[in-house]
């Protein structure tokens, strides 16, 4: 009786199963095991990439916060071009693609600040031209609009710069003598459920979801003295909805200068960065990077200091054995850090295949995943 009673209800259920994906659309209901890969498009900033799983993941939210001049919206940017530069169907760069048509992922940035610097975006890497561009009035309207591009499913990339800046309507029309609390909070809480919604209605396919990051400002608790003294404009909402969180911090102190003795002619910015969320990989990771503000014998203006990450990394997980001073990469060896460096920055398909094989390994022992070994 059990049996026949639990092969009719799981008749039933697939019926109900087919009746609702007729009424609702395919994919509405789906076994776990179709859920398909998460996605991700690098950064272009290899230590970030090992700290958040291996790249911005497609169809998630993550939230960029920090100080001011910390890199926010540069990271955003260089994230944005990376996802301009590759291929929509395969995920390679466009340049290694070989699909018959190549179709480049489409980035959209939506510029609340009034600060986007199209020459700054180039030096980057970006393509302008391929970037759609909006200053909304007041914040309302930035909502409607990230909605709505992103139910056409057309947009691969939105950047929205910044939270802090997004202001309702209501702040705009009404007196500055009017106390508003909690406007922007509530307005951004809807903003986080709009953007979730807007993704829900693509269906369970990460390919025709759009990656959102949402760069915000740091600002200090009135009253508080101890523990962690800042919080985020916006309310809490953001926090919740976000897949990835992430601070970035730059120190005055960490800045490279061309005269160090009397700190003239800056040359590049060191940035760190704490994991404070991620749903997709293991939380609370660190790291830091290089980033060049102006040309030298380092690197050029927009460069990030990837060779030495990748190094770095490489050593700390084992993918490349360290002996006294000496290097040792597939039996090649290398005397000291700087000669490996510069090998990867004449080999691009040896930088290439170093990065595969540390972020491998990167996502493998953090996460704790047992390799397999073919020699058992």
């Amino acid at each position: 009786m059990e049996g026949k009673g639990g092969k009719a209800m799981s008749n039933n259920l697939d019926t109900l199963v087919t009746s609702i994906n007729k009424k609702y659309g395919d994919w509405t209901i789906r076994s776990a095991g179709e859920y398909p890969i998460l996605r991700r498009i690098s950064t272009g900033i290899f230590a970030l990439d090992a700290g958040i799983g291996g790249g911005v993941p497609k169809g998630r939210i993550c939230i960029f916060a920090g100080n001011e001049s910390a890199g926010k919206t540069t990271v955003a940017k260089l994230t944005m071009a990376q996802f301009q530069n590759t291929c929509k169907g395969c995920l390679l760069p466009l340049n290694d693609c070989t699909c018959e048509n190549k179709e480049p992922h489409k980035a959209v940035f939506i510029d609340m600040e009034g600060a986007f610097d199209a020459q700054w975006f180039k030096t980057l890497g970006g393509n302008v031209e391929d970037l759609l561009l909006i200053q909304p009035e007041f914040a309302e309207q930035a909502v409607d609009i990230a909605e709505a591009l992103i139910r056409s499913s057309e947009v691969d990339i939105l950047v929205v710069d910044s939270i802090a800046m997004l202001s309702p309507a209501d702040e705009i029309e009404k007196s500055s003598e009017d106390l508003l609390v909690g406007t922007h909070a509530r307005l951004m809480n809807r903003m986080m459920r709009s953007i979730q919604s807007g993704m829900n209605s693509l269906g369970m396919s990460t390919q025709r979801k759009p990656s959102v990051i949402l760069i915000n400002q740091i600002r200090s608790k009135i009253g508080v003295m101890f523990g962690d003294t800042t919080t985020y404009p916006g309310g809490l909402g953001q926090k919740f909805a976000s897949s990835i969180t992430v601070r970035f911090t730059a120190r005055p102190s960490e800045r490279i200068y061309k005269d160090t003795t009397k700190k003239e002619d800056l040359v590049a910015v060191q940035i760190r960065f704490h994991v404070e969320k991620n749903k997709t990989f293991t939380p609370h990771q660190n790291g830091m990077f290089t980033l060049y503000v102006n040309n030298s014998d380092h690197g050029e203006k927009g460069a990030v200091n990837n060779e030495d990450q990748v190094v770095a990394y490489a050593t700390k997980y084992g993918v490349i054995e360290k002996s006294g001073a000496w290097l040792n990469y597939k039996g090649e060896k290398y005397q000291g850090k700087t000669h490996l460096v510069d090998a990867l920055i004449d080999d691009v398909e040896l930088l290439e295949e170093l990065k595969m094989y540390t972020l491998e390994k990167v996502k493998g022992v953090v996460t704790g995943v047992e390799e397999d070994n073919d020699e058992e």
